[in-house]
């Protein structure tokens, strides 16, 4: 019991710590941004280890860098579970018996579905691993559309890393535009 009051302790300690520090609203952003960058990263379990590593050498807030990166990992699946009644809306029209929705409407949801779910580790694993078991296809799958048309779309992994190496080199860019004003002054 004596352990847990002083755990509590500490915890609420350093939660007086992060709301009373004196964050500029630069500080935040980029500990958001290095959150999330760390966040929708596929290291399962290294997460909190690369956050803490990352925001001290940045000087950044640590645990604002590690919260951003859970609502990046946890959150985002979160969001989708309140999308898919919207999109079983648009796509079966089950609230009005004689709605049916243009394909190019379909069309542009598929994609934007599509594209969350290509932003977050988790869910792309999910898909990702359905297409490979229910079509047997490791590069590409199609949606069927209302009409009896497809949409085409790429494995979600595909996009996944496409995205993960474009915010790497942008990462590694601005780093490099940061060392260099430093070697300056």
């Amino acid at each position: 019991m004596v352990r847990l009051r002083a755990f509590w302790a500490t915890l609420v300690g350093r939660a007086r710590e992060v709301a009373g520090a004196n964050l500029t609203p630069r500080d935040i952003g980029w500990a958001v941004a290095m959150g999330v960058f760390i966040g929708v990263l596929p290291l399962y379990g290294l997460h909190l280890p690369i956050c803490i590593v990352l925001a001290r050498q940045l000087r950044l807030n640590q645990v604002l860098t590690y919260a951003a990166a859970l609502v990046a990992v946890l959150g985002l699946p979160l969001l989708m579970l309140t999308f898919i009644p919207a999109y079983s809306f648009i796509f079966t029209g089950s609230y009005y018996n004689n709605y049916s929705p243009s394909p190019i409407l379909q069309a542009i949801l598929v994609y934007a579905f599509y594209l969350l779910i290509c932003l977050n580790p988790l869910a792309t694993a999910f898909v990702t691993e359905t297409i490979l078991i229910d079509q047997q296809s490791a590069f590409f799958t199609t949606f069927p559309l209302s009409n009896g048309s497809s949409v085409p779309l790429l494995s979600p992994w595909m996009p996944y890393t496409l995205f993960c190496l474009f915010f790497s080199l942008i990462m590694i860019l601005l780093s490099i535009q940061l060392v260099r004003r430093k070697e300056t002054t």
